[in-house]
């Protein structure tokens, strides 16, 4: 858009190592990733536990505070008087054949710092549900 001359609002992007970060501070992380892993989706039921369990656990955790640190530093380069969205971009989300926006949840008129990590956060946590 921005190369079209479309106005398009400033922003700023946390890069996926943040997320890693993150899930990281998840003491059994690799153990739940590998039990969703090994789910085959022929039960949707047990993958919807798996799903909810991993978020549950997820939702525990605060973001990591040289991430927190980064991303209120960003926000207030920006402006912090600025209502932000937040979303996911998947890693593959521009691949010239296929799209991925929107499989995470978005947050709209983020204002002020506790919220802008909490969307983050719970942008985050939503990567993990049952559809994925």
């Amino acid at each position: 858009m921005a190369r079209a001359d479309i106005p398009v609002p400033p922003g700023f992007c946390v890069p996926a190592r943040a997320y890693e970060a993150f899930v990281s501070a998840l003491s059994d992380a690799d153990q739940r990733f590998a039990a969703l892993d090994a789910l085959d989706g022929s039960d949707l039921e047990r993958a919807r536990e798996a799903a909810a369990a991993m978020r549950e656990a997820l939702s525990a955790l605060p973001v990591p505070g040289e991430v927190a640190r980064a991303v209120v530093r960003a926000w207030e380069a920006l402006g912090s008087h600025r209502p932000l969205a937040v979303r996911s971009s998947a890693t593959a989300e521009d691949l010239p054949g296929a799209s991925f926006a929107g499989q995470q949840d978005t947050y709209l008129n983020v204002r002020g710092e506790a919220a802008l990590l909490d969307a983050a956060r719970r942008c985050w946590i939503s990567r993990i549900s049952a559809r994925m």
